[in-house]
Formats: C-alpha cells, structure tokens, sequence
C-alpha cells in the first residue's frame, strides 16, 4: 500500500470560549490513498496520524491511530482529533509538520508541512486574537490582509478558490431557513447592486432574487420561471404590467445598437385588462428589423368563438397569409373562408395555388390561378422543365388539354395529330331505340361510330382504304 496524503485542512471546529475545556478542537483533513502501481484503492484501513515540530526525525507532539477509516475512490476525509484531544499548545510554535501512516506501512514521507488554518485553535480561548493573517474576535473569523484564500489548491486565483477531485463537492450553504448566497456590486456608480441565491422554505425552489423582487424559479420537478416563482409549467414566463400597447412579456431581447431594445419573440394582448371581445385577442409576434415581421394571432372572432391567424409584415402592411375558424374552415391568403379550405392570391400578377412536390423532390405539379383568373395545371420534371398540362378558361368556361387558349367547351392539342382523344372502350347499340347513354355520347366499334342524338343512336359506317 502506498500513501498520498494532499494536505487540505478544510475547518477548524472551536468550542465556544465557555465550553472549551470539554469539547476539543477539531481539525478536517482530505487525502489521497493508492496502491503500489498507483490505483485509487476502496477499502477501510487503520490510519495514524501525528504531528511533529520537524520535517523529519523527532518525536510526535500529538498522534492519534483511527482504527477504520473508509476510503473510495483512493480519498477519505478524517477529523483530527476525535481520538485524541488536540490540545492548542500543540500549535504553540509556527513550524509544524503532519505524518501519516497507513494499515502496516512505514510513515509516508515527506511529512506535509501544516497550513496556517489550525493556528486559530491558539487563540480561540481567549475570545479574540491575532496570527499575523487571521484574527478570532469572539465567533467571527476574518483576515485583513489582501490576497486569495485557495482550499485544495496552492495558488488560488480568486479571493476564495475551491478545488475538489470528488464528484459532486464544492461549496455549501446551508441553513435551517432559507439558505442563501449573496452577490453584491459595490462599484456602481448608483446605490449598490444586491443579488441572492436562495432555497425557499417548504417548497424547495431555487429562486435568484434583488431588492426584493424575485425574478427566475426553479423547481424540483424541473420547472423554470422567468419573471414569476408560480411554477405550473416547464417555461413559464410573465412580463411587466402591460403598457398602451398591450405588452405582456418580451421572451427575447436584442440590443440593436441604438440602445433600443428590441424584442424577437413579444406576447401582446389587446385589450391589456378585463374580458376579450370580438375582434380582439392575443399574438404572439417575431421582430425582425425592429419591426413585426410574423405573429400568431389568437382573436375572438364572436361569442366564445376564436380563430387563429398567421399574420406577415410584407410592403405595405401587415397581412393575413393563414386563418384557422373555429369552425375549422381553412384560409390562405385570406379571411373569408367559403370552403373548409380557400386559397387567395396576394396581387393581381400573383400565381396562387396548391403545388405537389414528388418524393425525390425533383418532380412538381401544381394548380393555379394566372392573372386572368384562369385555373391552370402544371408540371414539372428534370431536366425539360415547367409544361402547362390543362386549363379552365376563367371567362368562357372552356377546358383546354394541351391547348392553353381553348377557343370551344373542350379544346385538345396533342404532340401529334393522332395521339390526343381516345375512347377505350367499344360499344355497340342494339338499335336507334338502345336506351343506354345519353343525348351526345359517342360509342365506336369494327364497323361504325355511333351517337346518340334526341331521335336515338345514329351510325356512320367505317371504311377502309
């Protein structure tokens, strides 16, 4: 077994003044302990633990033998003087040196030379006193002397600097109400800046709090509170009291360099107070250029009705590009749903309508309205590009395939001349007075091509040539 003990004198427990002579003081000590090849071990052993007033050699001034102290993960902590009293003579003299001594191996060496920290016990008995950094006055602690304070570390960067190699360590404050961390900013040019970190009684949250106002939540269930410590929900934000324009929270903030703050995402609601009545509701708006460019628009549209809108900041204006009734009816492009779902162009040169996109994404179709109202089918494919299919002449009625100026009530225009009407199926009427079909159907087969008009089937005989 080898021993790597990390001098860390983490506290120094002191009796009070009146009861000094029954309870010792006590001293923290953190180390480390491995094995020959420098594994951490996991193990209880009986470790010694003395304190001499030289680096080597010499006789112990105060030892003590734990006989189980448990270590894992290679650490363990121990308080010295649990055993054997540590009387405050001990530390009577500046220069002393700690030895430690594992199961049945020989002391470790070298001794760790002692911190500065156990030198407290000297003058705790009297109720005050001074070693030249620290000064006891009568429950209080405190140094005047300017630099860092390290614990687990020698060269602390920060007036108080933590290091632990435990999972889970670091600073703790603790109180049977309310415990709490402050951080103060004396340096404003104003009153003094005081923030706390705290844990309420009873419920347990983590609240962050200033002058009195606390401003963000946590829950133990992993609620977040931003502006409220009512925590129903995994965000819950709540803004200031809203203003003439109907604010209720800016979710997020950017400073555009004007030292206007501008907010991406704002929840308004008109009216700010009381009930919503028709024609007014809630949004939930996103800022670009420090002007709305979207928002999602709950409003009352009449009674307990409510319709929500997909609003856009384009040209002119702000325009309605997405309305839901709440009837369930479907607008795009606008608010006056007939159907339970109605498409509107924007302007007058704006194709508007459904597109299909096929699964390769390469492949396209779509029905629209041109500028003359005319409803036209599309396709396109790599790599010939858009076709116009069909059309339905918004004026006339007539239908075009092919043709894209249909000039009767269906107008076909081929690739060739022979590949552009075709009737599948034959059929042959028993006579004038087959009553199957109607006026104007045409049916076909080896010998004739039939129609039927208002006086019954007619035929034309086929010929060849």
């Amino acid at each position: 077994m080898r021993t790597i003990a990390f001098l860390i004198v983490l506290a120094v427990i002191l009796a009070p003044a009146a009861v000094r002579a029954e309870v010792p003081g006590l001293i923290s000590y953190q180390g480390a302990l491995t094995d020959e090849n420098g594994a951490a071990l996991d193990t209880t052993v009986s470790m010694t633990f003395s304190i001499y007033d030289d680096s080597t050699g010499g006789s112990p001034i105060w030892t003590e033998t734990q006989p189980a102290v448990a270590v894992t993960a290679g650490v363990f902590n121990v308080l010295l003087g649990r055993v054997s009293a540590i009387d405050d003579s001990v530390f009577g003299d500046p220069d002393r040196w700690l030895g430690v001594q594992a199961g049945g191996d020989a002391e470790m060496s070298p001794r760790e030379r002692m911190a500065s920290v156990p030198y407290a016990m000297k003058t705790a008995g009297g109720g005050g006193g001074d070693d030249g950094d620290w000064t006891v006055s009568g429950s209080d602690l405190y140094s005047s002397v300017s630099g860092n304070v390290g614990i687990g570390i020698s060269g602390p960067g920060r007036k108080l600097h933590v290091v632990s190699g435990l999972s889970g360590d670091g600073i703790q404050a603790q109180s049977s109400s309310a415990p709490s961390i402050y951080l103060m900013n004396t340096g404003n040019a104003g009153a003094a800046q005081l923030w706390n970190m705290l844990i309420e009684d009873g419920s347990g949250k983590f609240i962050l709090a200033n002058g009195g106002n606390q401003w963000a939540a946590a829950d133990t269930s992993g609620h977040v509170g931003i502006g409220t410590t009512n925590l129903y929900f995994p965000l819950q934000v709540k803004g200031a009291v809203p203003s003439g324009n109907g604010t209720l929270t800016h979710l997020i903030s950017e400073d555009d360099g004007t030292d206007d703050i501008r907010p991406l995402l704002w929840l308004r609601r008109n009216p700010e107070t009381g009930p919503i009545s028709a024609g007014y509701g809630t949004a939930l708006d996103v800022f670009l250029d420090n002007a709305i460019s979207a928002s999602l628009w709950w409003q009352v549209s009449g009674g307990s009705d409510t319709d929500l809108k997909i609003n856009q900041r384009y040209q002119d204006g702000l325009h309605t590009r997405m309305m839901i009734e709440a009837d369930g009816d479907i607008g795009v492009g606008t608010t006056y749903n007939l159907y339970k779902f109605t498409i509107r162009k924007s302007t007058d040169w704006e194709n508007g309508g459904l597109a299909f996109q096929g699964w390769d994404g390469n492949n396209f179709a779509s029905l629209n309205l041109d500028g003359d109202e005319n409803l036209k089918l599309w396709t396109y494919d790599i790599p010939t590009g858009w076709h116009e299919r069909a059309v339905v002449d918004g004026i006339t009625g007539h239908l075009g395939m092919g043709a894209m100026d249909p000039t009767s009530r269906v107008d076909v225009e081929g690739d060739d001349g022979f590949a552009q009407l075709r009737l599948r199926t034959s059929y042959t009427p028993t006579d004038t007075d087959d009553t199957n079909g109607e006026v104007g159907d045409i049916a076909w087969d080896d010998e004739y091509v039939y129609i039927r008009t208002g006086a019954g089937w007619k035929r034309a005989a086929l010929s060849t040539w």
